[in-house]
């Protein structure tokens, strides 16, 4: 694709995707972010940046948590759930150095999607992929080096587990991660947490232990690699097997 760009700019020209207008497409299950969209560029503000004023920067989450299971020379990471960006944009950085990079940012909200194409427009190798929610679509067998998804899993039953462990499973390289966080009843934090929003009429969270969510996943054959409580929810990461 860099290739038939630099092509056309010779000529005067410019390649450019037809994008439907996010005015146009429904907000179903995109949560909050089309209200935080709207709010930062009321103020003339990238989103993210508007999104990491409010509730923090996702950096010091993803060098504590990610970026020990993920060198700089990957290639290939998979978001799901990425949201308006956050977390991709850093994860990018992370991962560009590598001439083969490719990151493919997962959803089932196509709203997002919408808004994830336009907004990484620039980058050939950010690949945004509407999803069924269950499923990783597309993307080979054995292709990945790690999948990430934050705020997501809290919210799974656990057949959705099930079935994001048996596709994340297929498309991670052997040695590859999956590294996700959900609310772990064996905390306190989490306890405190199912209290208080059982009360609100609109709660979605879900709530395990961790001897529920190994047997999902050392089950399909992952090893557990390492499990973190961080504000109050767990952040766990499973390996696939070098063979």
């Amino acid at each position: 694709m860099s290739l038939i760009k630099n092509i056309l700019a010779k000529f005067g020209y410019q390649l450019v995707r037809k994008q439907k207008s996010l005015e146009t497409v429904s907000k179903n299950r995109a949560e909050n972010f089309p209200l935080w969209l709207k709010e930062a560029e009321a103020l003339g503000e990238d989103v993210n940046d508007y999104i990491n004023r409010n509730v923090g920067n996702p950096l010091e989450l993803l060098q504590k948590v990610v970026f020990p299971y993920l060198p700089a020379e990957a290639s290939a990471v998979i978001e799901v759930g990425p949201g308006t960006g956050r977390f991709s944009r850093a994860i990018m950085d992370r991962i560009k150095a590598n001439p083969h990079w490719k990151l493919y940012l997962l959803d089932h909200s196509q709203w997002i999607i919408t808004f994830l194409t336009v907004y990484f427009e620039e980058y050939d190798n950010v690949y945004p992929i509407l999803n069924d929610g269950l499923h990783v679509p597309v993307i080979d067998d054995n292709s990945t080096d790690l999948i990430f998804s934050n705020g997501v899993f809290i919210e799974l039953n656990l057949s959705r587990f099930y079935t994001y462990c048996n596709d994340s499973y297929r498309v991670l390289k052997p040695g590859g991660h999956i590294i996700f966080n959900y609310i772990d009843l064996e905390f306190d934090q989490a306890w405190e947490h199912m209290k208080k929003f059982s009360e609100n009429p609109r709660f979605s969270f879900s709530y395990f232990t961790s001897n529920v969510i190994d047997k999902v996943f050392l089950e399909k054959g992952f090893r557990l690699m390492n499990r973190a409580l961080v504000g109050n929810s767990t952040y766990v990461v499973y390996q696939k097997p070098v063979e």
